[in-house]
């Protein structure tokens, strides 16, 4: 049981994120994992977890960037741990509009396993602090934000 293990599975799925590629973001995953974003969508499946993640890298995402401090990992057996990492993003903007955000801070949990002889991620569940975006309406795009520039 190796914390270097656990951490480098979350720094492909940080990497994938800066990249802005969903592809390589959703392959950090099992097949059958489950994500929910900072609007409180679920993706269940790694499918599901690439197109989740189209809409935010091609638009509001597409120059942000961010940086990411793993806190905690906790062992549950010999081939799964728990993983918190808080992360400040930036440089994100008002989706529809070139309006920059202030930046955001978060968290990540992440239920890491091992399988098919790889570590991968079985769940995760991010969450904005800020409270940044909000859903209005079933589309991707149909996003409110509580900021409001001074």
């Amino acid at each position: 049981m190796n914390n270097q293990t656990i951490e480098n599975v979350i720094k492909s799925l940080m990497n994938a994120w800066d990249a802005k590629n969903p592809k390589a973001f959703a392959e950090v995953f099992t097949k059958d994992a489950i994500f929910t974003n900072v609007l409180g969508d679920v993706a269940e499946g790694k499918e599901a977890i690439e197109q989740m993640h189209i809409f935010p890298f091609s638009g509001p995402l597409k120059d942000a960037h961010q940086t990411y401090v793993v806190t905690h990992i906790k062992w549950l057996s010999s081939d799964s741990a728990i993983a918190d990492l808080r992360w400040e993003g930036f440089n994100q903007k008002i989706p529809g509009t070139d309006q920059v955000l202030p930046p955001r801070k978060g968290l990540i949990n992440l239920a890491i396993t091992f399988e098919d002889g790889k570590w991968k991620i079985a769940a995760g569940y991010n969450t904005d602090y800020t409270a940044t975006y909000q859903r209005k309406g079933e589309k991707e795009e149909e996003v409110l934000t509580n900021y409001r520039p001074e």
